[in-house]
């Protein structure tokens, strides 16, 4: 699974509209009418929310955050996994 997930390109779903202060909006509207889910992230998932372009691998964004963050690349790389199997499973990246 590492070797899968480091390769990995994550993309955004097309459907999401992002407010700058830091929530994400998606319309389920194929789901529900007129239906709105809003998810609010913390700074340093922003920060990895904002370096998924569908270009960068999975590494490469934990190879990113590595330099702007004092913490272990194991730490990084834990915290970017986490965060993008969430938000894949939330639908919104695909």
């Amino acid at each position: 699974m590492q070797k899968d997930f480091n390769n990995w390109i994550p993309k955004k779903n097309k459907e999401l509209s992002v407010k700058r202060n830091t929530s994400l909006h998606l319309n389920h509207a194929k789901e529900i009418q007129n239906s709105h889910v809003f998810y609010f992230l913390s700074k340093e998932s922003s920060n990895i929310w904002d370096l998924i372009n569908g270009r960068r691998t999975a590494r490469q964004i934990t190879n990113e955050l590595s330099k702007k963050y004092s913490s272990s690349k194991q730490q990084i790389y834990k915290d970017v996994r986490n965060f993008l199997l969430l938000v894949k499973k939330k639908k919104l990246i695909i």
